[in-house]
């Protein structure tokens, strides 16, 4: 039994292949893991409004299963992060939908008793045995690259979240660049209905960003990646000008700096912004 269980089963709407580049990662770490088959892919956070009861139900197998053999979950993005948050805390805390979700998962021979942890795959990342890891073995270092990070105003991380992100930068001698939109919304809630502000939105965040000197911008975010990344030619098109500015993910960095070269492995073919780190 593995102590990890991965949560892969991200917003098939969205571009999923550069989150997927954490298996890859995980695997060159050691730590152990196994993804377990669900046909519930995460649908977005923002859509458990509509009807929190369905959108719990979505995920209550997986943090059951996952707590009954005493393994912690792995969110490979933000979305799905919060989203079984969501589900854990929504289940706990309503006794009507727990005994309703409890009914269900007996036939499993499972219960809502001993529902799983989740952490997020930045929060794996930056825990000092594993930074230590990645400085020990990494193989092509970041002199003379400046990277923003962009979080966006919901990721809920520990307060020491940003010391370990600097440490694990100074590990790969990555600069960090601050900007001041860093933690501005990026416009993905309201890009639907109102696209030409929501892209305005976004390109603000870019420009800001590519402004302070940034080289690229690390976000562990699906809908982030869809704004900044799938929909840059019409945000630069709205804001008229261009950015060359590319995204990648926290276990995208990692990779590279461990010496991964595949493009395929690193999701790199699914960018819309090619990323020039690699010629």
């Amino acid at each position: 039994m593995s102590e990890y269980i991965i949560f892969d089963a991200l917003n098939t709407k969205l571009c999923t292949k550069p989150f997927m580049a954490a298996k890859i990662l995980l695997k060159k770490l050691f730590i152990a893991n196994q993804t377990i088959n669900t046909q519930n892919h995460d649908i977005g956070f923002e859509n458990y409004i509509f009807n929190p009861e369905a959108f719990t139900q979505r995920f209550a197998f997986i943090l059951a299963q996952a707590g009954k053999n005493g393994e912690i979950i792995i969110a490979l993005e933000n979305s799905s992060y919060y989203s079984l948050q969501y589900a854990k805390n929504y289940i706990s805390n309503n006794s009507y939908i727990k005994n309703k979700i409890e009914k269900k998962l007996n036939s499993l021979e499972l219960t809502t008793d001993f529902l799983a942890k989740v952490v997020h795959i930045d929060g794996v990342l930056l825990t000092k045995n594993v930074i230590d890891g990645i400085e020990k073995n990494a193989k092509q270092m970041f002199e003379g690259f400046k990277a923003a990070v962009y979080t966006g105003p919901y990721l809920d991380f520990n307060s020491n979240a940003n010391n370990d992100l600097n440490r694990l930068f100074d590990a790969i001698k990555l600069s960090r660049v601050y900007f001041d939109r860093e933690l501005c919304p990026h416009g993905y809630d309201i890009h639907s209905y109102a696209p030409k502000i929501a892209e305005k939105m976004a390109g603000a965040i870019l420009s800001d960003a590519f402004d302070s000197g940034a080289d690229f911008i690390i976000t562990n975010d699906i809908r982030t990646f869809y704004m900044f990344d799938t929909c840059r030619k019409k945000i630069e098109k709205e804001i008229g000008r261009q950015i060359p500015l590319y995204i990648l993910t926290m276990p995208q960095v990692v990779l590279l700096a461990l010496g991964e070269k595949d493009k395929k492995l690193l999701g790199f073919n699914a960018h819309k912004v090619k990323p020039t780190i690699l010629k």
